[in-house]
């Protein structure tokens, strides 16, 4: 038994699960920060610059298993942007 194949099970794409988990951790991070006071201003835009660190640095120099395009990076990117988006929505709500 594999992960790949417990997923499978489920009905689920491994491609769907990895954006999920980008959004979601993105959202709640900036949810947590939010709730301890911190201004969205500042919250949101340091967010953004560490996911763009995160994904067009560190994961293009160091992630190999499997190795990362520069596609991947932004599709990564984009997801974790759109956690961001849903956490200003929330709080803005």
């Amino acid at each position: 038994m594999s992960i790949q194949s417990d997923i499978a099970k489920i009905g689920q794409s491994p491609e769907f699960i990895v954006a999920m988990a980008h959004m979601w951790f993105a959202c709640s991070v900036l949810l947590i920060l939010a709730h301890w006071g911190l201004t969205l201003w500042i919250c949101a835009p340091l967010c953004v610059a560490i996911a763009a660190a995160k994904e067009f640095y560190w994961d293009l120099h160091y992630e190999t298993l499997p190795p990362q395009t520069v596609m991947d990076s932004a599709t990564d990117f984009a997801e974790y942007m759109l956690g961001i988006a849903l956490a200003i929505l929330v709080i803005a709500l």
